[in-house]
């Protein structure tokens, strides 16, 4: 029995404390409404300290949120139950016949009457390691980290051939097509590549090709399905191929600062979630809004629509609003990014970086140069001799000379020195067609182009990584702490770009450095 205590005037801390250590049950813990934003709530048992990972719905209004400790299964009346797996679940997706495929850090996973059973695309541990999975009526297609793999039964895979770069495969769509014909769409770091899967009741390898568009969609971080549409998600373009077939690329405006990760589309509405909130537009044309707080301001792994509802996956768990509210302008607008800055345009900086370390010009001009007039110049060879010698002569004789021997002696010596110097010219006019050093100076060209190219390469990172966490320092001027740290990050930043061009870039601002 519990000691009753007198109670005065208790303090609404207190009592949320008090709440705190009363113990709730799961149904109340399932939809709880978050502190100050009605629009959103969150919808599930609490995920783990990282949060939720994947989110996926069925066709018969099934949920499913994945997070670092397993799967949570939301039944059409809103009861959940727990799927136990080892590693953080990567992706969810149902299939047409009720199926729940997971990808996650310990393999490939196929939840179907009651069971839970692993599936294999390949031996290894990096195809063990599974990121992404789509799945139709007619195929699986499954990216791991060792490379994509396609199967028609969802037990025997086949091996999809193509250059997706040295970045894991970030995203997989398949679309059914006439005669039980499948396309394959994958968005890489090469950009978005296409696959035709065969209309083959066993499994075959496949060979996927970089899609040539008009535009450079490169690197493409999701690709989706929907409505006979499909939608490649860029760095800050989104592409959308029409039902007719046809291409366009429209600029997405992000909070700043920010990364898109996932895109979901249905009639009417376009999501996108990003590192930095959800953002939502009618159209890929836009206008772009970000979502009400707490989906448009904290950090979003996954998006996805259920009916009328949008349920968003990140790291305050499995946040469920109303889809309405999240595409209509009533949401909070995106910072304008365009503001003026202080720093000198890349253009400036990269030239001065190329003066330091000179590298300006074409260093290799004077090579080229120099061997094409090789020929016409001569071989000038200068030879020296010195000599030098001599003789020494003796002779000997007697002689009868006034009654008595006389004894008589001679000597002759010599001696000679001889210096020569010769220069001789020739030329080699086979030269002046064909220099075999021309070889040598074009690799060592190649090599300072090579050169020249990561320089700017890191230039225009660390410029453009200090312009987002100025821009991502304004947007958080409610939040000093944040403001802070992303000032200190551009200033991080300044210094690397100080020490590529010798203390130009801090010299050159048109005002005082944050």
């Amino acid at each position: 029995m519990l000691p009753l205590f007198r109670v005065g005037r208790i303090s609404r801390r207190a009592v949320a404390v008090l709440l705190a250590l009363l113990p709730v049950s799961a149904a109340a813990e399932a939809e709880r409404v978050v502190s100050g934003a009605s629009a959103w709530r969150l919808a599930a048992p609490a995920a783990d300290e990282a949060g939720a990972t994947a989110v996926a719905v069925s066709a018969d209004a099934r949920w499913a949120m994945g997070d670092g400790r397993g799967v949570r299964l939301r039944d059409a009346a809103g009861a959940w139950r727990q799927l136990d797996l080892r590693g953080a679940v990567r992706d969810l997706t149902f299939a047409p016949d009720g199926a729940l495929w997971i990808a996650s850090a310990e393999g490939l996973w196929c939840f179907a009457g009651g069971r839970l059973a692993l599936r294999t695309p390949a031996p290894g541990d990096e195809d063990r390691d599974t990121l992404r999975v789509a799945v139709t009526s007619h195929a699986v297609a499954v990216a791991t980290s060792g490379g994509v793999y396609w199967s028609r039964d969802g037990v025997r895979f086949a091996r999809v051939e193509a250059a997706f770069g040295e970045s894991p495969v970030a995203g997989l769509a398949l679309e059914e097509g006439a005669s039980a014909a499948t396309r394959l769409w994958i968005a890489s770091e090469r950009g978005l590549l296409l696959a035709e899967l065969p209309a083959l009741r066993g499994v075959a390898g496949v060979r996927a090709t970089r899609v040539e568009l008009p535009f450079d969609l490169r690197p493409a971080l999701d690709v989706t399905v929907s409505g006979g549409r499909v939608f490649a998600l860029g760095p800050a373009n989104l592409l959308e191929r029409a039902v007719d077939g046809s291409f366009r690329v429209q600029p997405t405006e992000l909070p700043p600062g920010s990364t898109p990760i996932r895109v979901s589309a249905a009639t009417g509405v376009v999501l996108i979630a990003t590192d930095r909130g959800l953002v939502a537009a009618p159209a890929t044309s836009g206008p772009w809004q970000r979502a009400a707080a707490p989906a448009g301001s904290t950090p979003a792994l996954d998006v996805a629509i259920a009916g009328d509802q949008a349920l968003v996956a990140g790291s305050r768990g499995l946040l469920v609003g109303s889809l309405q509210e999240a595409a209509s302008a009533r949401s909070s607008p995106l910072v304008d990014t365009h503001s003026a800055s202080c720093d000198p345009p890349i253009l400036e900086v990269q030239r001065a970086a190329l003066r330091y370390l000179h590298l300006d010009g074409d260093p290799a001009a004077a090579m080229r140069r120099g061997v094409r007039l090789r020929g016409l110049l001569p071989i000038v060879t200068l030879e020296g001799r010195k000599g030098h010698g001599g003789d020494t002569r003796h002779s000997y004789d007697e002689a009868f000379i006034s009654g008595g021997y006389r004894k008589l002696s001679d000597s002759d010596a010599f001696s000679t020195h001889d210096r020569d110097v010769l220069m001789r010219f020739t030329w080699d006019l086979g030269d002046t067609l064909y220099n075999p050093e021309q070889i040598d100076v074009s690799n060592e060209a190649r090599r300072l182009v090579e050169l020249r190219d990561d320089v700017l390469d890191e230039l225009d990172q660390l410029y453009f990584d200090r312009r987002r966490a100025l821009d991502a320092a304004a947007a958080a001027a409610a939040d000093p702490g944040e403001a802070a740290r992303e000032r200190l990050r551009a200033e991080e930043l300044a210094a690397g770009l100080d020490g590529w061009t010798d203390g130009w870039f801090g010299r050159s601002a048109a005002c005082a450095r944050p």
